[in-house]
């Protein structure tokens, strides 16, 4: 439960002002308010967070605790480097309306940002034994 905790706070933390929520922002002034263009933004928010959490477990039994604790400790500042050096890119020129394609999109940049690698990492320090 501590790590489910951590997690959250670092994820809402990390998450601020990110790359997918600025996409949404975008699309969503664009084409309208669209509830379809949210609910498919969360699901994959919960599936990405959730393969990250799945990974994090996976690869807990590898690693001693000096490790575990490096990879947070990484996680952290790679984390802190992305929202210092990536900005959020200029809307799309000619965004579609398909929320296949929006999934897609939307799903690549969650598996890999800040957040998701901070999930990764607090699941496996905190992986029960």
């Amino acid at each position: 439960m501590t790590g489910l905790l951590f997690a959250l706070l670092a994820t809402l933390l990390v998450g601020v002002g990110a790359r997918d929520q600025v996409l949404v922002g975008q699309l969503a002034q664009r084409q309208g308010a669209r509830p379809s263009l949210l609910l498919v933004a969360i699901a994959s928010g919960m599936l990405a967070a959730g393969l990250a959490a799945w990974g994090g477990a996976q690869v807990a039994g590898l690693m001693v605790g000096n490790a575990r604790l490096f990879l947070v400790a990484l996680a952290l500042g790679l984390a802190g480097l992305e929202l210092i050096i990536f900005r959020p890119r200029a809307a799309p020129a000619e965004p579609t309306h398909s929320l296949g394609a929006f999934a897609i999109v939307i799903f690549a940049i969650q598996l890999t940002d800040a957040a998701r690698f901070v999930v990764f990492a607090l699941a496996a320090l905190t992986r029960a034994r």
